[in-house]
Formats: structure tokens, sequence, C-alpha cells
């Protein structure tokens, strides 16, 4: 019970110092840094999502500034849901990894360097229990996505070995 009761109080601490530290520079606050390093995608059941939009369209806070911030919230996430239409295509495999020690930040790493070189492709890290996952672009074709892979593995000859092209759900473009 006493190292649970650390642990919270440490986590606790961390975020406040990140949310007081981040205040004071608009230009790195928490927000900005995760939208700015890549998109990352979490699973989860029809069941957990329904639950957690239902608690912030309903609100337990009758403050009227919690309220406005809770609908906006919701409209944004449902414009969001409206505009970025998934169609099926293809996507290219860069990492996949079971390693809860070490997959989150290698696949990471490896976005920032593909994003560094490829800036006309979006890199997706998603986690579906208990892989993570590294994929990247939205290409209608396999074969665009194959040449895409073949430019992924001569920039990148040490990825090679996991670089693959995967059936996926796309965001549509013209």
């Amino acid at each position: 019970m006493n190292i649970l009761r650390t642990t919270i109080i440490v986590f606790i601490s961390f975020v406040v110092s990140v949310l007081s530290s981040n205040a004071q520079d608009p230009d790195n606050n928490l927000i900005n840094l995760i939208e700015n390093d890549s998109i990352i995608t979490i699973y989860q059941s029809k069941t957990l999502t329904d639950r957690l939009f239902s608690g912030l369209k309903n609100g337990s806070d009758n403050s009227q500034s919690a309220k406005t911030s809770q609908s906006n919230e919701v409209s944004r996430t449902d414009a969001d849901i409206a505009v970025g239409q998934k169609v099926a295509g293809f996507r290219i495999q860069v990492f996949s990894d079971n390693n809860a020690r070490t997959a989150k930040n290698e696949a990471r790493a490896k976005s920032h360097n593909i994003s560094g070189s490829f800036p006309h492709w979006r890199t997706y890290i998603t986690y579906e229990a208990p892989y993570w996952r590294l994929r990247v672009g939205d290409f209608r074709s396999r074969t665009d996505a194959e040449e895409a892979a073949e430019e992924i593995k001569r920039h990148f000859p040490s990825y090679s070995c996991e670089v693959r092209v995967v059936r996926d759900r796309i965001n549509y473009s013209l």
C-alpha cells in the first residue's frame, strides 16, 4: 500500500511540475509536445469510448467554465471524426515490437527519423496490446506503397528487415 501511495505522489508531482513549467513557456506546453510529436492511436473498446464521451457530455462539475470546456472538447472531437474519413488502403509498417521497456521509445525514434527525411508522409504510432507499431503514409494503391517502402529501405538500411506493406484504414485525401 505504501508503494502505491508513493507512486501516486511521485506521478502527481511530475504532472504538476510539467504543467507549471509548460504554463510559463507557451511554445513548450504539453498539448504542443503531444500534437507535434506524431500520431499515437490507442485502441479501446466501444463501451469505454461511450463512457468517456457520456462523461464529457454530462459533466459532473456545476461551474459554467467546466461545462464550456467540456462542450468544446466534445464538439472538437466530433468534428475530427466527421472530417477524418477513413478508407481502405495501404501503409508501410516500419516497426513492431512488444518489449514493454523499449518499444514505445524505439517507435518514436524511428518515427522522428522518418518524418525528418520524408516530411510528406505522416507517421502513425499505434499501441494494440501488447504491440507498439510504427506505420508510415496513406497510400491508395499497393504499388505506391511498395515504391515508398523501397525508398525507406534505401534511406534507412538498418530498418529494411522490418519494412513491409500492410493493409490499413487510411486517411482519405484528394
